[in-house]
Order: C-alpha cells, then structure tokens, then sequence
C-alpha cells in the first residue's frame, strides 16, 4: 500500500522539474512594474501639511521730500495682510506735526522724521521743513503772498496805503538783500507824485529808513528817487535835508523804463547804506545816525504803488557783501544833467557846458552832486577841498556868472546850504534854503578882484573851519604859479559843528574843475 503511493508523487515532481521558469505573456517593455504588481517606491499615506501664512508689509511714501512752513502734505500708509489700525509719530512735533490720518503740518525750519506703525511694523520718510523768504504775518491787506511759498517766491504790493515786508533774517547791522521789481502800476489814484518801492530798513519798533525809487504818479511823469524815514504807524518824513534826499536825474533816471524790470539791491555795512538801481549805485549814507546802535532788518516796501517783487535774495555773509560793493565802487558824484554837466575820472573831474545854450540858471539842475553822503566834510573836524580850476567862457545871460562849491547843513531843523562862490570879478559866499533857489549875484559876504581870465587855470581852496561857536568858511584863491589872487574868511561861526554834503555847480558859465580832493584838516 505504501509503495503504490510514493512512486506517482516522485514522478509528478520529475515532470515539473523538466518544463523550467514559466515566461510571462506580456508585451511591457518600459522597464515600470506591470499594471497590477507593486512598485519598489512606497505610497505615502495620511492627511498632508498647510501652505505658509502670508507676511504682512507697510509702505509709507510722501508726494514731496521737503514742504514749507504753515503747509500740509499727505503721506501715503499702503499695508498687504494687515487689518489693523495704522499710527503716524513725528521726530518733532516743533518741526512738523502729523495727525491720525497721515496728514503733515510744517511747524518750523528743519529736518523731521515721520514714522508709521502698524503693529510689529514700521516705515518711515524724512522731511525737510523750509522757511520762506518774507515775514507774512503783517502783509494784511496790502500785499498778495501766496506766491511766497515756493523755491522761486513772488509778492505783489496792492497799491494802497504805504507798507513793507521784512525779510525772515536775525535783525542785524549788516546784510544785503536784493529784488527784481516790476511795476504794474503807479499810484492807483494816480495824484500821488511820491509813489514807489524800495527796500528798506527796518527796526524792531517798525521805523523804516531807506531811499524810494518812484516813477510818479503814472509810470511816466517825474521820475525821482528820495530818501525817507517812516514811523511806526506808516507816516512819511522827509530825509533831514530835503533836497539833499531828492534826485531827479541821477544815472540818467529820467529815462529808466519802469515798465520793465529793475533790480533794486539795498546793503547796510555797519552804519553805511548803499542803494542800488540794476547794479549802480544811486545813494549811499554814512551820516545817518538814527540805526547806529539799533539792529535792523531789510524789507521790500512801497507807497501808492502796485509791483512784483521777484528773485528775491537775502545775505549776511560779509564777504558776500563786501565782493558785491567792490564790484559797484562809489564814483562819489553824479551829473544832475548829463547834457550839460560830465563827471570823470571816479568824481575828481566835473566839466561844466551849456552857457547860453540852454542849461538852467537853477544850480541844483546843473550840477555835480554827491551820491548821498559819498562827498561829506565829517562832523566837529576841519576839512579842505581843493581843485584846479578853468573858465572855459562865461556867460551872458546872468549877470554874475559863477561857479561855486556847496556844503549843506545835516540837521533837520536848519535846511541850509553855504556856497563858495566864484564869479569873474567877484569871490564870496551865500547862505540859503537848499528847498529854494540859490539867489542871484555873490551875497554880501564877498570880495573884490581883477577878472579871471578865460582859459587859465586858478587853484582854488574851499577851508571849512571849525570854532567853538559853530563853523566858518574860507576860499583861498591862486594863478597857476601859486600867487594868492585873494584870501577871504566869512567869519561866519553860526554855531553848527556837524556833518555837510558837498555839491559843485555853475551859474550861466562853461568850467572845468579838475584833482577835485577833500582832506580833513584835524
């Protein structure tokens, strides 16, 4: 029973052995496992992890890097993923403020930061607060400023009243500031014959001082300049001598164009003004005392007139100042009528024409005046002016023709003028009222002598003496070869011992004055 169970069993075996490896009958020949078989990669299994949570940012961005004083600018706060509240700081809250919303008001000069948080974050822009030009605060009614605030600032006086403008600079005793002034128009009602503009100077109580340029009441009829101080509350007082402050034809003034532009430029060195018309010098003090020991301030300024004040400019810088004097010198006197009178070699020379051909008879209109005080015979000190001098033809229409040297009185209660006068027979002086006329003839204080030649030349010296009592004059009169022609002394001592202007003229005469020199004595 056993045997026949075994022996099948061994032989089925042997059987399967022969066949070999069964061959599979699928055509797949990629090389990846067989659809149904497993991969050697594992499959994953289980939930996957979240995607990251986004950052939040915060941008704060300005239209502008810079704003001027009393303006606003909106700042930009753009987040991404943030729904908080958004909070702005300033640096400095006497710079710039800058409320809830963003919104930034300029305090004072300055640099200022301006920082935005929303919550761990922050962002920040820096601003640069600028001052403008021109105090504002009192420009009220009579000035139009909106155009202030900018790189390029402009004014506009209205035309009504009289009224300045100060400049936005520490008060002080020395600065220069400048201007383009255009006049829209004359004195509105125009009945007004000292309309105009300037820049003048002004003290902490509002005391003004300068020299006015005015075209007239329109802007063409009597153009003039005149120096002038005005009080606090806007009253006009004339310059302590009247004429002396009046200049009617002064570079050619008559015939400025004052439709056009014209840069007015005003320096104060110290207690020296200068005045300047597009870079000429048109007046200039260093008697004026009033400001010496006061700190001032310049400021554009008009009366009755309506202008545009542009290309403003302002220094302190003194070598600034002291350049810009050097390049404009004082030439000291200046041609009332250039038709008649010509001023040469930097003042030292005047020639006098127009002897019955015309030139007024009124010495004040043909004449060789100091630019302001640029020729003054200093206070409580004697001084001496010297010229050579040649009658080149007297006249026949005056019946004493006569050239003369004229000191003016500074002192505003006395408008007085004394004049060295020398005519052809004649040598004397003249006492009169510089807002008049000089007299006709040589004044009772006077000396006879042989007549002066034509076409020879006499030396002449003009002596003011000082006294105890007040001042007096001398004329020393010599030929060419130094012989004294006459010695007179007026004998005047008249109790004033202050500062005088010097001013050369001619009566009905052709002349030439030459080394014109001034020397103090003591």
């Amino acid at each position: 029973m056993r045997k026949k169970f075994i022996v099948p069993l061994v032989a089925s075996l042997l059987v399967l052995a022969a066949c070999g490896p069964t061959t599979p009958t699928s055509s797949n020949t990629s090389g990846e496992p067989p659809v149904g078989t497993t991969s050697e990669e594992p499959i994953e299994t289980g939930t996957s992890e979240e995607p990251p949570a986004p950052t939040p940012t915060l941008d704060l961005s300005a239209p502008a890097e810079s704003l001027y004083i009393t303006k606003t600018l909106q700042l930009s706060a753009q987040t991404t993923d943030f729904e908080g509240e958004v909070t702005f700081e300033s640096s400095s809250n006497e710079i710039a403020t800058v409320d809830a919303n963003g919104l930034v008001t300029a305090v004072a000069p300055g640099e200022v930061t301006i920082t935005a948080k929303a919550g761990d974050l922050t962002d920040s822009v820096i601003l640069t607060v600028k001052d403008i030009l021109l105090d504002v605060s009192r420009a009220g009614e009579s000035w139009s400023v909106l155009d202030v605030y900018q790189d390029d600032p402009t004014v506009t006086s209205e035309g009504h009243g009289t009224n300045y403008l100060p400049f936005k600079i520490e008060a002080g005793k020395t600065y220069m500031a400048s201007a383009t002034v255009t006049f829209l128009s004359a004195d509105p009602d125009g009945t007004n014959t000292w309309s105009g503009v300037s820049i003048m100077n002004v003290n902490a109580e509002g005391i003004q001082h300068g020299t006015l340029l005015s075209p007239g009441p329109t802007l063409a009829t009597a153009p003039k300049l005149v120096t002038y101080t005005v009080d606090a509350a806007g009253n006009v007082k004339w310059g302590i001598e009247t004429d002396r402050s009046q200049i009617w034809n002064h570079h050619g003034l008559s015939s400025l164009d004052f439709s056009a532009p014209h840069v007015l430029t005003t320096i104060r060195d110290g207690n020296e003004y200068y005045y300047y018309i597009d870079g000429e010098l048109y007046w200039y003090e260093n008697i004026w005392t009033n400001f010496n020991e006061e700190d001032t301030r310049p400021a554009l300024y008009f009366a009755t007139a309506s202008a545009k004040y542009e290309a403003l400019s302002v220094t302190t810088e003194e070598a600034a100042i002291e350049a810009y004097i050097a390049e404009h010198p004082n030439n000291k006197l200046y041609p009332t009528d250039e038709k008649y009178v010509s001023v040469e070699e930097g003042g030292k020379k005047v020639v006098f024409t127009g002897a019955d051909e015309g030139a007024p008879l009124n010495v004040k209109d043909t004449a060789a005046k100091t630019i302001g005080d640029a020729f003054v015979l200093p206070a409580e000190k004697a001084s001496r002016v010297t010229f050579d001098l040649v009658i080149d033809r007297y006249g026949a229409t005056d019946a004493m023709p006569a050239v003369m040297m004229t000191i003016n009185r500074h002192d505003e209660n006395f408008p007085e003028s004394r004049s060295y006068l020398i005519s052809e027979f004649k040598v004397g002086f003249t006492g009169w009222d510089y807002n008049g006329d000089l007299p006709g003839g040589v004044g009772a204080a006077s000396a006879d002598y042989n007549a002066l030649e034509q076409g020879k030349t006499y030396k002449v010296t003009c002596d003011r003496l000082m006294h105890e009592d007040g001042q007096d004059t001398r004329i020393l009169l010599q030929d060419e070869g130094g012989e004294t022609i006459m010695d007179f002394t007026h004998n005047w001592h008249d109790g004033y011992r202050g500062a005088a202007n010097v001013f050369f003229a001619v009566r009905n005469m052709n002349a030439t004055l030459s080394n014109i020199t001034l020397t103090t004595i003591d």
